[in-house]
């Protein structure tokens, strides 16, 4: 009885899902037109001089904006994308995957340009321990027992 109820709500929910993403897709192509560009920003520490300079060296194509930041806080920095329309096209789904839509390639510019300006150098957690010792691990491995042998995974 209690495994059946489990299944009818996750079947639910699963239908659920399907047709919110079936409505969006709808939205999307029959939907209002959505604006032609998308602008992301980030403040960054630092003057608006030393954030044009990193800027160039990135070999970013897209220009940005610089201006200050409320409060005597740095710089605010924005850049415009092309506005993602909804495109369901294969290759779209795989230049997602690897990263290389133009709104991905702009937020991955955008955190290098503050990790440079602010630290001096790019920060990345590269040759640091994935903190998965041996009880987590064993930890992991009993939930996805249990779960399984509940009929969940």
């Amino acid at each position: 009885m209690e495994r059946t109820s489990r299944a009818l709500v996750a079947g639910a929910g699963a239908s659920a899902g399907l047709a919110g993403a079936v409505a969006t897709m709808a939205r999307r192509r029959n939907g209002p037109t959505q604006p032609e560009h998308r602008t992301l920003g980030i403040t960054v520490s630092g003057p608006a001089e030393q954030v044009h300079k990193v800027w160039a060296s990135l070999g970013a194509s897209t220009p940005i904006e610089v201006a200050p930041a409320p409060g005597d806080r740095g710089v605010e920095v924005r850049v415009q994308v092309p506005a993602d329309r909804g495109r369901l096209g294969v290759t779209d789904m795989v230049d997602r995957v690897r990263g290389e839509t133009p709104e991905q390639q702009a937020r991955e510019h955008l955190r290098l340009l503050r990790s440079t300006v602010e630290t001096g150098d790019v920060v990345t957690t590269e040759g640091q321990p994935s903190g998965r010792g041996p009880v987590a691990a064993k930890v992991t491995a009993a939930v996805s027992r249990r779960l399984r042998n509940w009929g969940v995974l």
